[in-house]
């Protein structure tokens, strides 16, 4: 097509250029060059010019190269469409929504553990003081050991959470006489606000989110910029190749 011949016309024109440069006899493929130093002294430099071998190597075909466009185009809107989505996310996530928790350990006011809705345990204040060298403490373990088995199980569900609730709370209160369990469901359960605010009073939950807001924003909006921009491309070489067709 009259497309792809100019493109080829482009690359021919430009390998010609270099072989027609290349015939001169006081052509030199390297250059050299000084170049001063911090410390005063000064370096030579060797840097070696474009040739017609290097160009036809370098060179790629018409349709790779709208190919090539394509596939860049596609990417931005893969990008586009995973900001839009975490900026989603973060959105139906906010600090009033629920904290999907089953169950709280805690000792004094302090939190122990915690058992997630989906199965998933987390430990607070139970892991090596500061100075020792383990890496996990006693208690950690023992309770690593009561995931593995619910896993091995193969529980899920609400029988997995009861499970964990009470082999858990059966560990923890061997060492922790007076330890504190509370089990929610889907209504009462705490918001992440209301939790965060009553065991982790010194992590700022609205700053975090909004920090987090903010930067998927941000993302967001780099994202949009750069799909657009190619959007713009891919529009005007449309418009370019149309014309090339309604002139041919």
């Amino acid at each position: 097509s009259q497309i792809r011949l100019l493109g080829n016309h482009e690359s021919d024109w430009s390998q010609r250029a270099l072989k027609a440069r290349e015939a001169d006899p006081n052509f030199q493929s390297t250059i050299e060059g000084k170049i001063r130093m911090p410390d005063g002294t000064s370096q030579t430099m060797t840097g070696n010019l474009m040739t017609s071998d290097m160009a036809e190597k370098s060179f790629v075909s018409f349709d790779k190269w709208l190919e090539l466009q394509e596939q860049v185009y596609t990417s931005s809107e893969k990008r586009l469409e995973m900001a839009q989505k975490n900026m989603d996310r973060l959105e139906q996530d906010n600090p009033d929504t629920s904290s999907n928790v089953r169950s709280t350990f805690s000792s004094g006011g302090t939190l122990l553990a915690y058992i997630n809705a989906d199965g998933t345990v987390a430990m607070s204040n139970l892991g090596p003081k500061h100075g020792e060298s383990m890496t996990h403490t006693a208690m950690e373990r023992k309770i690593y050991d009561i995931v593995a088995n619910a896993d091995k199980q193969n529980l899920a569900g609400k029988n997995r959470v009861d499970y964990l609730e009470r082999e858990i709370g059966k560990a923890l209160s061997q060492r922790f006489k007076d330890l504190n369990t509370e089990s929610y469901n889907d209504a009462s359960a705490p918001s992440k606000r209301a939790f965060g605010n009553r065991w982790y009073t010194n992590f700022d939950i609205d700053q975090h989110y909004n920090d987090a807001m903010s930067e998927a924003k941000a993302s967001y909006a780099e994202a949009r910029a750069w799909h657009d921009q190619w959007q713009n491309n891919m529009n005007e070489m449309n418009r370019f190749l149309l014309s090339l067709q309604e002139a041919a």
